[in-house]
């Protein structure tokens, strides 16, 4: 059975059920819109990375959680969203 194209949620969400996993405890990391809109729409973080598809200001104007220069900052910001969320 074929599933919606990102940035419907349906597809996102499914993989994270498979994976036993929450949504709003998911990451969707993305160097384009469609990316930062799918992980927006499956109640995930939002990271946009400025080194792929999209302009910064593109991607910055979509709102996600972190807009990533450099990879560190993705790890650092799990890090620190994950360790609100066990706290």
């Amino acid at each position: 059975r074929l599933l919606p194209l990102k940035p419907h949620p349906r597809s996102t969400l499914k993989l994270l059920k498979d994976m036993h996993a929450e949504p709003s405890r998911s990451f969707f990391v993305g160097d384009s819109d469609v990316d930062i809109l799918t992980g927006q729409t499956a109640g995930m973080h939002t990271i946009g990375v400025t080194w792929g598809f999209r302009s910064r200001e593109e991607l910055a104007g979509l709102k996600p959680d972190l807009l990533a220069d450099q990879p560190e900052e993705i790890t650092a910001y799990i890090r620190e969203v994950t360790g609100r969320l066990s706290g």
